[in-house]
């Protein structure tokens, strides 16, 4: 078994013993101190989805209330039950939860009891718990109290923690020193991924037993922080106690080595690897119940019924509908499928399958235009299977196969040398003095797909300003408009509309990007200079209609208590960019596949584009360890999202006189992670630069060459700093695809993405609070670094169309200089569900920790899938390729 931080799960004492030293010693503060708050607000919304009711719900095994207050967003009471009084005294208190003791010797007739009755819980929850249940007796309490049919039951744990490599070696170690002191039972649980978990069920194919999937879960820590949770596990306790300081002076230097110093704050990914399963009816061994279970993004989810209600029922994964069918039903289903065996086997045979039927069944008239090809020739060729997994795996692997990646993603906000005041290389800065240039994006249209693009920034012309525009404006309401742009105070001037041609919008249009005008299909139009104008129309999805939104993206949901920055729309100088419409772009992409390629800001898009597609279908998850994979059924797209960090060669091996553990970066080869997968993909959308602002040694042929927060040699000189590594990284990666020969898709290259923290950095007072409207072209402020590293972009991006040797073809999407004016589309202070969060800058001035880079979603990251819409419509339809 392959071992990665793996530790014991949170709720350690629902054993008598550690509950026992919860209540002599006062852990339970500890407990809750050391603690994540919560787990991803997303996931509740999904179980929430799944209840026929909403009156109800329990949380066995409790703690401090993490998993409640989770689930009393969507419960109009939530009980959170523990056999830990101390616990209980010590849990997050919530309008809504009510928290109740229910010791271990209580019978099955009086637990029921004390919860309520029989019949009456829509959902029940135990959240880093099972493991330690007497499982019989709990299944048998959950069966009753569900509600049948209609309650649900979900289980889930995490027991992986995950930052990088060294990080992780120091966590094994620290795991095998503290296995003599664990709960056996609990031991074969949790290191066996609950592999080996009784569950009396029976798989029918969506999950299976002995193969978890995992959910991540991100949260950050500072390393004090991190060192209170680990202190509050119960096998490091239990060892402690028996005279065995695994937390010693020597662990706590190798974790804070791997840490990479003790006054950061990073994000550490959790891992969870519960079982997965959709299971038929099958008695518990009491006889006194039955349930069923089925797979919701990686946990046990159990469905709950009695008797003759028990009828065989159909489950839509995600699809938050369960139906129940008749015998009747099942007849004539059977024996309609019947009829359309023999029609299909008689019609095959009277007349092959040819250029007819491959133009019917696949859109396409020719097999070139297939999405799989099957080479006698080649047989390592990859191949895209089109079978009921949809595994986009090369085709040597078996279908059922579970790729281990052996990198995990750490999503964090990047350091401080991201901030625009901070030096892009505190160790060189005087290296990139020469490149301090401004930034100019003319428009140079030519015919061809893939163009070299401008390397040099014009600025904006002053006298434009953020427009105000109604999806229900006439000509005469134009001064409503104008009094709208009043209101906006510093960020809008007064009584005034963009001076655009094309922004009297509501004079003749009644839409607020209208389609009987000029569109951004029409050939040579600029995207990328105009204006922001509001829209009353609102955003294209809400936040609690997403239930794959990160919670960090969640401004609405963590609190944010202004709205307006959902409703600022892109309005190019030239044309009009349409609103994006889910059905178009499903029916444009329909028998493909879209890759998004980055780090947390391209999960940040890749969430954006679900979440509106999410409005008129809900897709199937058929992700892997590998990568996020979401599959819209109805016409059979896949959205798929792979991390890579820096989109090179990462290696973790000591090299000349870089150490173990540091991250080096071959900057000359592709991440060789997702290469093998690029052939499988018809479009993808690619992005980096936040992390090389993070410590990593660069490498060219084999030789180190330069390093960021890295430098140990003082004598020797650096060849390259961080922002010529990011120039050689972008060549790199889109020569890499621009000379695969079996890569033919579109590539749309993000450029690089600004952040707005204003007096620090994010670790060190940078701060985007009170940001309520964008910055007027006039307003906005230079930032030097966010300037370079667009410039380097653009060089390695021009350097790779020049090496284009395929079909492929490269599209820059260049976002930067209009996302510099939405200092109001960042999280700011609401980067979580904590209700003691701090939002305001405390006596001293300080303000409180911020996430300015990342978008709130819905919010301006949305124009982005716009963007990719129309480039990948104007490319789909044959159309010519828009300068960047």
């Amino acid at each position: 078994m392959q071992s990665r931080g793996k530790i014991q799960g949170n709720s350690d004492l629902k054993v008598a013993t550690m509950a026992d030293k919860y209540e002599k010693e006062n852990l339970a503060e500890k407990y809750l101190e050391g603690r994540p708050r919560s787990y991803p607000a997303d996931w509740y919304s999904k179980l929430a989805a799944l209840t026929a009711g909403h009156s109800l719900a329990c949380d066995f095994g409790t703690g401090n209330g993490q998993a409640a207050l989770g689930v009393a967003e969507h419960y109009e009471k939530v009980i959170g039950i523990d056999v830990s009084k101390s616990q209980l005294e010590c849990a997050m208190k919530h309008e809504r939860v009510q928290y109740l003791h229910l010791p271990t010797s209580m019978s099955e007739d009086e637990m029921v009891k004390s919860i309520g009755a029989d019949n009456t819980v829509d959902l029940i929850v135990s959240a880093e718990a099972v493991h330690w249940f007497d499982l019989p007796k709990f299944y048998a309490v959950a069966s009753r109290l569900l509600r049948k049919p209609g309650g649900i039951i979900a289980v889930w744990g995490y027991y992986y923690i995950s930052l990088n490599e060294a990080f992780d070696a120091a966590m094994n170690r620290l795991t095998e020193a503290t296995l003599p002191f664990w709960d056996q039972k609990v031991k074969e649980y949790v290191l066996n991924d609950y592999r080996t978990l009784p569950f009396p069920f029976e798989s029918v194919g969506i999950g299976f037993e002995g193969k978890p999937e995992p959910l991540e879960m991100e949260q950050e820590f500072s390393f004090e922080g991190l060192l209170k949770y680990l202190k509050s596990m119960g096998p490091v306790i239990l060892a402690k106690e028996n005279g065995v300081d695994v937390m010693c002076e020597e662990m706590v230097k190798e974790l804070r080595d791997a840490w990479g110093g003790g006054d950061l704050i990073l994000a550490i990914l959790f891992c969870v690897l519960p079982l997965s399963f959709v299971v038929r009816w099958r008695k518990f061994n009491s006889g006194v119940n039955h349930s069923d279970r089925f797979q919701i993004d990686n946990t046990i989810v159990i469905k709950s019924c009695a008797g003759s209600e028990c009828l065989n029922w159909d489950f839509e994964l995600l699809g938050f509908a369960v139906y129940p069918r008749t015998i009747s039903w099942i007849a004539i289903s059977v024996g309609g499928l019947a009829m359309f065996l023999i029609f299909g086997s008689w019609f095959l045979v009277s007349y092959p399958l040819g250029s007819i039927m491959r133009g019917y069944f696949y859109g396409v008239n020719s097999s070139k235009d297939l999405d799989f090809v099957i080479s006698l020739g080649n047989q390592n060729a990859t191949v895209l299977a089109h079978d009921s997994n949809l595994d986009l795996v090369p085709k040597k692997f078996p279908s059922d196969e579970v790729i281990v990646d052996k990198k995990v993603e750490s999503e964090s906000n990047p350091p401080p040398q991201s901030s625009s005041n901070t030096p892009a290389n505190d160790e060189n800065s005087n290296v990139i003095a020469k490149d301090l240039l401004p930034k100019s994006k003319s428009p140079d249209a030519t015919n061809s797909s893939s163009q070299s693009v401008p390397e040099t920034k014009e600025k904006r012309d002053e006298g434009a300003i953020p427009s105000v525009v109604s999806s229900k404006e006439s000509k005469d309401d134009i001064d409503t408009s104008k009094s709208k742009n009043a209101e906006a105070g510093g960020s809008v001037s007064k009584g005034s509309i963009s001076n655009s041609s094309d922004t009297d919008m509501g004079s003749k249009n009644p839409d607020p990007l209208p389609t009987n005008g000029s569109t951004a299909s029409d050939l040579g139009c600029d995207l990328y200079h105009g204006t922001w104008v509001y829209d009353s129309a609102g955003p294209l999805y809400k936040n609690n209609s997403c239930p794959v939104l990160s919670q960090m993206q969640n401004c609405q949901g963590n609190g944010r208590p202004d709205k307006e920055y959902e409703n600022w729309r892109w309005k190019p100088s030239q044309c009009n960019l349409p609103r994006f419409d889910p059905k178009k772009f499903l029916k444009l992409m329909s028998g493909k596949t879209l890759a998004f390629i980055g780090d947390s800001v391209a999960r940040n898009q890749m969430e954006s584009l679900l979440c509106i597609l999410w409005q008129v279908e809900v897709p199937k998850n058929r992700g892997n360890k590998k990568m996020q994979r979401y599959y819209f059924r109805s016409t059979s797209v896949m959205i798929v999202r792979i991390w890579s960090s820096w989109l090179v060669k990462q290696t973790n091996e000591p090299l000349d006189f870089a150490q173990d553990g540091v991250v080096k970066l071959h900057l000359d080869a592709p991440d060789d992670h997702f290469m093998e997968f690029v052939p499988n993909f018809d479009v993808i959308v690619m992005s980096s630069g936040h992390w090389f602002a993070k410590q990593s040694v660069y490498v060219l042929n084999n030789e180190i060459v330069g390093g960021q927060l890295w430098w140990p040699d003082k004598s020797r000189r650096m060849k390259v700093n961080n922002i010529e590594a990011f120039q050689i990284s972008v060549e790199t990666i889109l020569t890499a695809l621009a000379t695969s020969p079996n890569y033919t898709g579109l590539t749309i290259v993000r450029s690089y993405s600004p952040d707005h923290y204003e007096g620090g950095a994010w670790n060190t007072g940078g701060s985007c609070t009170g940001k309520d409207r964008p910055l007027a072209p006039g307003e906005r402020v230079e930032n030097k670094f966010t300037n370079i590293m667009h410039d380097k972009q653009l060089s390695g991006f021009n350097a790779a169309i020049k090496k284009l040797k395929n079909k492929s073809r490269l599209i820059l999407m260049d976002i930067t200089e209009a996302f510099e004016y939405r200092h109001d589309g960042h999280p700011g202070p609401y980067r979580n569900t904590d209700p003691n969060k701090l939002t305001k800058r405390g006596p001293d001035g300080k303000p409180p920790p911020q996430d300015c880079l990342h978008w709130c979603m819905p919010g301006p990251v949305d124009t982005w899938n716009e963007l990719v819409l129309d480039i990948i419509r104007r490319d789909f339809e044959g159309n010519q390729h828009f300068s960047s």
